[in-house]
């Protein structure tokens, strides 16, 4: 069996006891609700990643953020009748300063969610990890 790791930058966004989360369009967790954010690019930092795929993905500028945690996700999926091995490495970061570019059109569906509104089946490995790990005081 074929075995992929991809490594990748997370924003974890808050506005109004709500989080935003992004539909997965490719991938082991196409149709899944995830974090914003996406594959570190070969010479990106993780930060500079996160930036690109939140202006890409959501439309969003990023101005401050703080590094929060490490996850990883492993597990066995299929590509048209193809299995392989998925190991991801995250890294994820708190965004404390962004803004909504409102000329730009996000490339992937967004949604702000409440977190008691959540349903932890649609949700990607790394959000799931991310709103098991919040502080009391952001739900």
């Amino acid at each position: 069996m074929n075995q992929i790791i991809r490594h990748g930058a997370y924003g974890v966004i808050f506005q109004d006891s709500k989080i935003l989360l992004t539909q997965k369009t490719s991938g082991p967790y196409e149709g899944l609700w995830g974090l914003p954010g996406g594959a570190i690019e070969f010479g990106e930092t993780p930060e500079a990643t996160l930036k690109r795929e939140l202006w890409e993905e959501s439309s969003i500028a990023i101005s401050k953020l703080e590094f929060l945690s490490v996850a990883t996700s492993t597990g066995n999926y299929d590509n048209n009748g193809v299995p392989y091995g998925f190991h991801q490495v995250g890294l994820l970061y708190k965004i404390l300063g962004w803004e909504k570019q409102p000329g730009l059109v996000p490339q992937e569906e967004n949604r702000w969610v409440r977190l008691t509104d959540i349903l932890q089946k649609e949700l990607t490995p790394f959000a799931l990890h991310a709103i098991s790990n919040l502080p009391t005081s952001e739900i």
